[in-house]
């Protein structure tokens, strides 16, 4: 169930942070027209989506960063090639966590003692790390079109958001954010990602033309 007040309150002061850039008044009015829509898409099929904690973040992330200094803003209604924002020689991308499929261990992210080692393997660092890896081939491509020095250090904002909806990861305050040791959270999770696993595998297999009962004889032949 969605807390769409929560959500109309969070929008509302990423509107004010948008108000108050030092961006071109296009560039303004693109911003928040992204995020109004997809609030309202959110809130219409009452359910969270990935592209509207990523804008939410990236907010969040400017506001954090000002703080520093002036903040140099990409400019997206034109769909100006570089890293979102940046701060002197520093080039800065933000990212909320998705699904995917990566299985590289990033331990410096998070602290294995939390977790069952396991477990966190099958559904905590595929989504971090395609995450991860998403901005990196972002970074690579700029380095190699020349629209960022390769001797500039890039940095990834990385917002664990998505997986505090999902339960996995939860927040103490003034300790800080711990993966979840609920065993019911973390099965009902790989039970939805097996569940989509085996939906892919078996329209994949239904356009090859295999049939239910042809696709149940391989599996078991490969057990």
């Amino acid at each position: 169930m969605l807390y769409t007040k929560f959500w109309e309150e969070q929008n509302a002061k990423a509107i004010n942070v948008i108000n108050n850039m030092k961006i071109p008044l296009k560039e303004k009015q693109y911003r928040k027209k992204r995020m109004n829509d997809n609030l309202q898409n959110m809130i219409s099929k009452n359910e969270v989506n990935v592209l509207y904690y990523s804008l939410l973040h990236e907010i969040k992330s400017y506001q954090f960063l000002k703080r520093f200094g002036d903040i140099k803003v990409a400019n997206d209604c034109e769909h100006e090639k570089g890293a979102d924002f940046k701060f002197k020689h520093y080039h800065i991308e933000c990212v909320s966590c998705s699904s995917g499929e990566s299985k590289e261990i990033l331990n410096h992210y998070l602290t294995l003692s939390q977790f069952d080692y396991n477990k966190c393997l099958s559904y905590l660092y595929p989504r971090i790390t395609s995450s991860l890896n998403e901005k990196s081939i972002k970074f690579k491509k700029y380095i190699n079109d020349g629209i960022i020095n390769e001797k500039d250090p890039c940095i990834i904002f990385l917002s664990l958001g998505e997986l505090e909806s999902l339960n996995l990861i939860y927040t103490e305050r003034t300790n800080g954010k711990f993966v979840t040791k609920d065993e019911k959270v973390i099965d009902n999770y790989l039970k939805t990602i097996a569940k989509e696993k085996t939906n892919n595998y078996i329209n994949s297999m239904k356009e090859l033309g295999f049939d239910k009962k042809e696709i149940i004889s391989i599996i078991e032949r490969n057990e």
